[in-house]
């Protein structure tokens, strides 16, 4: 028993001392839980101060910083708009200019348009007027009257073109039932060539005014043989007979387009109004030929002209001669003059000098004296060099 109640005493000891123990680590428990609480309470306090300060002293300097930011945006906004400003203003500028320039282009193109509208229509009227013009024209140049008067009228102005003198190196005779030529042409070397002027237009003339291209072209085949006919009539005039001493017949057509289209539509004629000693002319053809003739002649002066200087040389040389024979014998003269000059001067001075030099000794005159001394003459004539004939 003793055993058993020790036992249980030492569990009671042991369960009052972990009792005990227990009281006490509460306590200390508790009491460092108060401790905690005060210290937390503490911190909480410091931090509710800290918290009021931060915010008091945020809200300070956020005020500042926003105040600040306000004013640096402010200046930069400045900035910006005084930068801005200048370049604004020049484009500005250059738009108000540039619509003002497109104002200018718009009066200055209604005002064109309005001259455009006027030149149109006086080139209207214009082309009204030449087309009655043209028209009379036509008429006028369906009259054989009047084609023969501007066939010599054009013939008579390539005439004074060409250089060509009247009734020197030409002569104009008048058209008449006796088929005399239009123009004679003298050529150097005592031959001539006449000029016949033909204005075949009516076949042409109704060429041009139609549009068909078959109808056309007769009128052109017969615009061909009208110049073909005037070929062979020309050559049954027998301008070219040796009696004549022409070498050929011109068969002036006055103008391009008439020579041109004969031609084209009859690739012949030429050579048929070759055979036929007829060279059918246009103004170029017949202006070149003319300028021809007129250079003929001017080498024909020039060699005229040649001969005669020729002529001339020859007979200056044949003077020069004679007047040198001339001036030579004076020379000759002259060189005998002064040597019996020189010879009378030493006979003076050996012959009579000696004798006259001894009357002063002798007292016979002194006062007079002796006469000077005669100087010969040193210069002889220069003699005059023969001509040369090939100078």
């Amino acid at each position: 028993m003793s055993g058993l109640t020790l036992a249980l005493l030492a569990a009671v000891c042991g369960l009052a001392v972990a009792y005990l123990r227990a009281a006490v680590t509460r306590a200390e428990a508790v009491a460092q839980r108060d401790a905690l609480r005060e210290q937390l309470d503490a911190e909480l306090a410091r931090r509710e101060e800290s918290h009021t300060f931060f915010q008091a002293h945020a809200a300070e300097h956020l005020d500042a910083a926003q105040r600040t930011l306000a004013s640096h945006h402010e200046r930069a906004l400045e900035a910006g708009r005084a930068a801005v400003a200048q370049p604004l203003e020049r484009v500005l500028q250059a738009v108000a200019a540039l619509d003002e320039r497109q104002r200018e282009l718009e009066r200055g193109a209604a005002a064109r348009g309005g001259r455009l509208q006027e030149q149109l229509h006086r080139m209207v009227e214009q082309h009204e007027r030449l087309a009655h013009h043209t028209q009379a024209l036509e008429g006028a140049l369906r009259r054989p009257q009047v084609r023969g008067q501007w066939g010599e009228i054009q013939l008579r102005n390539l005439l004074e073109m060409s250089g060509l003198r009247a009734e020197v190196d030409f002569r104009e005779q008048a058209t008449d039932a006796k088929g005399r030529p239009d123009v004679v042409v003298a050529m150097p070397g005592g031959r001539s060539f006449v000029i016949d002027s033909k204005v075949p237009l009516d076949a042409y003339l109704d060429a041009v005014s139609i549009s068909d291209p078959d109808a056309q072209r007769e009128q052109l085949r017969r615009h061909a043989k009208a110049v073909r006919h005037h070929v062979r009539e020309l050559a049954g005039r027998d301008y070219t007979d040796a009696r004549h001493g022409v070498d050929f017949v011109a068969l002036h057509l006055p103008s391009e387009a008439v020579f041109a289209e004969a031609l084209a539509a009859d690739p012949e004629l030429f050579d048929y109004a070759i055979g036929q000693e007829v060279f059918i002319t246009s103004p170029s053809t017949l202006l070149a030929l003319l300028k021809a003739v007129a250079y003929g002649w001017q080498q024909e002066e020039v060699s005229q002209h040649a001969g005669e200087i020729a002529a001339l040389g020859r007979e200056l040389a044949e003077r020069l001669r004679t007047v040198h024979d001339h001036w030579d014998q004076v020379g000759t003269q002259l060189e005998r003059v002064v040597k019996a000059y020189n010879g009378a001067v030493g006979s003076w001075e050996s012959r009579l000098m000696v004798t006259a030099r001894k009357f002063p000794a002798l007292g016979i005159g002194e006062r007079e004296g002796t006469p000077a001394l005669l100087e010969p003459v040193e210069t002889q004539p220069r003699s005059l060099p023969v001509p040369d004939p090939g100078d």
